[in-house]
């Protein structure tokens, strides 16, 4: 299994950047700070996904600051989706808590009891009976495991259906175009990334737009 990350712009600025990016991709990872929550930037990324039809998941980071309230940005999280107006299948994300820089990941906050935070979320249970504290998070694979569960695989030539016919030719090539930028010239001329399909070797192709 190979998993491609795509990092987009986080600001306005940058919406054809981010849209382009977002046209590349079958689902997004929604990264969130324990303690600063949602911020503006969020905001615009996430609407444009929500509106493309995107899945999510969404990581609440950095819960070992000692700021952190990763329960009410949770909530705000939850607000941003439906202010968002997302649908009932992108409201129901995967929440996986993180300590991405130590490579810490979970489903539950309550497994982090090795930090005053996840002994807050399970007062009583922390550390686990006969468990080193922090155990149950000492890996990425939760938040792995999520990805492949909520993101769907990408389908070979799935807007391509005329072409079925030919069981062993290549999905038609489907690609973005970037604006070569310089002068009138110069802009006649595009570069792009392919989204899908591929180019033969020693074949010429002729690009149209549209």
């Amino acid at each position: 299994m190979k998993v491609n990350i795509v990092d987009t712009p986080g600001h306005a600025d940058f919406g054809g950047e981010v849209e382009r990016g977002l046209r590349l991709v079958d689902g997004v990872l929604l990264l969130v700070d324990a303690a600063e929550g949602p911020l503006p930037q969020t905001r615009f990324v996430l609407g444009k996904a929500l509106a493309l039809g995107l899945p999510a998941v969404v990581v609440v980071n950095k819960i070992d600051r000692q700021d952190a309230r990763p329960a009410e940005v949770l909530d705000a999280i939850y607000s941003l989706f439906i202010d968002l107006g997302a649908n009932e299948h992108q409201i129901e994300f995967p929440v996986i808590y993180a300590v991405a820089r130590a490579g810490r990941a979970s489903l539950r906050l309550s497994d982090f009891d090795d930090l005053p935070v996840g002994q807050a979320a399970a007062p009583g249970a922390a550390p686990h009976l006969g468990e080193t504290p922090g155990a149950r998070a000492r890996t990425l694979e939760p938040l792995l495991d999520a990805i492949l569960e909520a993101i769907p695989p990408a389908e070979e030539g799935r807007d391509d259906a005329r072409q079925a016919p030919d069981a062993g030719r290549e999905p038609r090539l489907r690609r973005l175009r970037r604006p070569a930028g310089g002068g009138p010239a110069v802009q006649r001329l595009g570069r792009g990334g392919a989204v899908r399909g591929g180019v033969p070797r020693r074949r010429q192709h002729a690009a149209r737009q549209g």
